[in-house]
């Protein structure tokens, strides 16, 4: 693996040593959660594939996409806040009185469909996704893009290493319901 930008080799083995760490904790009890966000979220995706589906509507798990709303001083409306710079992401005006559904949409460009992480994934960020694939950004997409779907990927591999299903099936009533119901899902992606 080469070097790329914020995620060198030793960078991504230390990460991915860590995320090891992490999800081997998560799994030790059945009685208490360690709460880790994108573990937790990933783990519900597994356990409960439904349940990503009957969520997003099929669509990407990236609240941008569906659930957040950025208002800026001037009144334009923006699904991303880090997209505001692009005048094709507006997507209202409070000042002007109109909105469209997020133009930050599952694009044909994006190869998430096609990836073995997207029934626990669900396409991540779509900010990423959008630069690195409509936007046609190649140092983008194999800086940090293509990393981070591989330390995604890993995390779904360690976590089936601890048998999830089973893991969940003993767990107490109340971690389940961590699990399957943790409201912070509504305003977090899965990101390593």
């Amino acid at each position: 693996m080469a070097d790329r930008g914020a995620y060198p080799a030793e960078g991504m083995a230390k990460r991915k040593a860590i995320l090891a760490q992490m999800i081997a904790k998560f799994f030790r009890h059945t009685d208490r959660l360690y709460p880790i966000v994108p573990i937790m979220g990933m783990v519900r995706n597994k356990v409960m594939p439904s349940k990503a589906q009957e969520l997003y509507q099929g669509k990407t798990q990236c609240r941008a996409s569906t659930h957040i709303l950025n208002v800026m001083p001037d009144g334009r409306i923006f699904p991303c806040p880090d997209l505001l710079y692009l005048p094709e992401m507006q997507q209202g005006s409070v000042v002007e009185n109109w909105l469209r559904a997020s133009p930050l949409q599952p694009d044909p460009a994006m190869p998430c469909g096609e990836c073995a992480a997207y029934g626990f994934c669900r396409g991540n960020c779509m900010k990423n996704l959008y630069l690195a694939y409509v936007k046609q950004d190649e140092d983008y997409r194999r800086e940090v893009v293509e990393p981070i779907c591989e330390l995604v990927r890993f995390m779904g591999e360690e976590i089936d290493r601890h048998a999830p299903q089973e893991w969940f099936a003993r767990a107490t009533l109340p971690v389940r319901k961590l699990i399957t119901d943790c409201e912070v899902y509504e305003y977090v992606e899965i990101m390593p």
